[in-house]
């Protein structure tokens, strides 16, 4: 089965942005070198054009220019003939007119190669032929000046070459304009190609400002997703919730609202029963739900999740009444796969009212103090903050800060608490307990051992007793003292570590103990937290003829399985079981249990004996193994030793 489809929606939302931006870029690319490709054409186009343009316009102009100036030069050349009276001077003048003639007539050819068969062609013909027609009469006139009279070359002129000249300078006139209104007309036309280009190049620019923008937009709000926002539930995460807190609106009315740390009771037992990908699931429907809640509208209310399944929020004070109510049992339905599955999840919550001047860290880790503290009471799942747990928390850390020197400076005792067969009253078996003496003060277990077992140093500690417990072992055999199988406590704790039951082996081969002495003891909620490994070490032990016991049974909430999968030896039934059999119904209960305890092939064993009517009752229930007040206290090594040696209890009678 696929994992809750990747996971979270979140997930798959944050991949299609993703996505997205990728594409949007790849897209934006494109058109970029497209963009810059495209322009970088139409201009070299539009350049090549203007070049040719600039080129043709040059040679034409050159060439009409040119023909004028010859034009006026030969004029000058035919006026100066006429008036001149020295022969030498006219011929000179001849000579300057034959190659004046001859760059005219080759200007009138290039004229010719360049607009024959254009429309300029009739305009080219008429200039050329009248230049042809003036070149022929202006050799008439050059002919005449030599022979006619002064006034019938002025005559000739006037009548003939005059109209030529007139004729050739007005089509030359012309010509030139029509050149220019030509140029012009082309010169209009590139200049509007090129604010299209303009506009195409402000076109493109916008699009590629609008990617870019669109890029940001997807990018910021990826960015947000990424910091922000928890991948899993789709609500915000511990750091976005403590930048809402920091607002303004939050802190002037810091007094009307509460910080609440919440997390899920037993959720353990759904990533291991049911999997990881159904706890998943769980937690983003158990999120939606806390969202029902909160109201950020009217009352600026905000939710986060913190990590696992710890949530933290920020209600209105008045409002955490209702809320808590709410979460004390939430009834949801869980999508899981292609399946809707029913579940009911209980909440504990840790509250601490926000006050004028305090920080919103300290609150969060007051409500998260006021939540451990939820933890360790089974009855209650709703604690208010008050100063008392801090300073318990403190008392907490100067436990582990000593705690390290106090197994350096062995300041840890081990007590032996004898079990009775109540059969003969005499001494099978005990339990190691461990006591704390620091500064000439004996410290009780109950206040140390949670702190210990809360921070995991409390698996140092076992493994300290245990090796104690050997140690005690061999030296009574040493002795000649013939000793009796003692139960050491193990924290489920242990159960994450692979090498738990080589460790435990490695000890007893260690002091070369025989192994019928051994009991390992583990709580009822061992196999709670983990099952798996739980019968994996058990089964170890069993290969290993190594006796193991189930601690506080009756406590937890899997007992029936535990008797029926594991292949334990000993169940130790809690004393609690003792204290509330006040009714036949209860003593009944309590008869029952045995009996299946013992039709498993356990031996039980009760805790907490105190009177002799209650070992009584146990022996009419057939438990006939006792731990408790009526027979021993916890006893110290020398007086244990002294019990090894006379075994058998001599009871008073009352």
């Amino acid at each position: 089965m696929k994992k809750i489809q990747e996971r979270s929606k979140g997930i798959v939302k944050k991949k299609r942005m993703s996505f997205a931006i990728r594409f949007s870029v790849i897209i934006l690319s494109f058109i970029t070198v497209f963009s810059i490709l495209y322009l970088r054409s139409c201009l070299s186009s539009i350049t090549d054009q203007y070049t040719a343009l600039m080129i043709q316009e040059t040679r034409r102009t050159d060439t009409v220019h040119s023909i004028e100036s010859h034009l006026a030069e030969h004029q000058t050349y035919i006026f100066e003939h006429v008036i001149s009276t020295s022969d030498e001077e006219k011929n000179n003048l001849e000579i300057k007119a034959q190659s004046t003639k001859k760059e005219l007539m080759s200007e009138v050819q290039e004229l010719r190669k360049e607009f024959k068969d254009t429309k300029y062609d009739i305009r080219y013909k008429s200039i050329a032929s009248n230049v042809i027609n003036y070149l022929l009469d202006s050799e008439t006139v050059f002919t005449m000046s030599h022979s006619d009279t002064p006034e019938q070359v002025d005559e000739y002129m006037e009548n003939t070459l005059v109209d030529y000249i007139n004729t050739v300078n007005s089509n030359v006139s012309s010509f030139k304009n029509m050149l220019e209104d030509d140029m012009s007309e082309v010169r209009n036309e590139l200049e509007t190609n090129t604010k299209v280009i303009y506009m195409q190049a402000l076109i493109i620019l916008c699009v590629l400002i609008a990617c870019s923008v669109f890029c940001l937009i997807i990018s910021f709000k990826l960015s947000h997703e990424i910091i922000n926002i928890d991948p899993l539930t789709q609500i915000p995460n511990f750091d976005y919730f403590l930048g809402y807190c920091e607002k303004p609106f939050i802190r002037k009315n810091l007094s009307n609202y509460a910080i609440m740390s919440i997390d899920i009771k037993g959720f353990q037992y759904f990533n291991q029963q049911l999997g990881t990908s159904f706890g998943d699931a769980l937690l983003v429907e158990y999120a939606a739900q806390l969202k029902k809640n909160k109201s950020r509208k009217r009352y600026r209310e905000f939710i986060a999740r913190v990590n696992g399944d710890s949530f933290i929020a920020i209600h209105k004070t008045d409002r955490i009444p209702v809320i808590t109510d709410y979460l004390r049992q939430v009834d949801m339905n869980v999508r899981f796969g292609d399946s809707v599955q029913k579940v009911t999840v209980y909440s504990r919550c840790g509250v601490c009212p926000l006050e004028k001047g305090m920080s919103i860290m300290d609150a969060v880790e007051n409500s998260r103090t006021a939540l451990r503290e939820a933890k360790k009471l089974s009855n209650t799942s709703i604690i208010w903050y008050t100063p008392k747990m801090s300073e318990k928390e403190r008392n907490s850390k100067e436990t582990i800060a000593k705690f390290s020197k106090a197994i350096k400076n062995n300041e840890f005792l081990v007590y032996y608490q004898p079990k009775v067969d109540m059969t003969t009253n005499r001494l099978s078996g005990c339990e190691a307990l461990v006591r704390w003496m620091h500064d000439g003060k004996l410290i009780p277990p109950f206040s140390f051992i949670p702190v210990l077992e809360d921070e995991g140093y409390v698996t140092e500690l076992d493994f300290y007793v245990f090796e104690k417990v050997c140690k005690d072992l061999s030296e009574w055999i040493s002795k000649g003292i013939e000793p009796v199988r003692i139960s050491s406590n193990f924290s489920k704790l242990h159960l994450k570590n692979k090498r738990f039951a080589d460790d435990v082996l490695e000890i007893i081969s260690q002091y070369n103990i025989d192994k019928k002495y051994i009991e390992i003891e583990l709580t009822e909620s061992s196999g709670y937290d983990d099952f798996e490994a739980m019968t994996e070490f058990v089964n170890k032990m069993k290969i290993e003829n190594i006796h193991t016991a189930i601690d506080d049974f009756g406590t937890g909430y899997s007992s029936l399985s535990l008797l029926k999968d594991l292949d334990i030896d000993v169940v130790k039934l809690d004393k609690s079981f003792l204290n509330g059999a006040n009714t036949d119904l209860q003593k009944q209960m309590i008869e029952n249990i045995i009996k299946m305890i013992r039709d498993l092939h356990h031996d039980v064993i009760c805790e907490g004996v105190e009177t002799e009517q209650q070992a009584q009752f146990l022996k009419s229930v057939n438990c006939f193994m006792a731990q408790g007040y009526l027979y021993d206290k916890p006893l110290p090594h020398d007086d244990f030793e002294k019990r090894l040696v006379s075994p058998v209890y001599e009871l008073e009678k009352e």
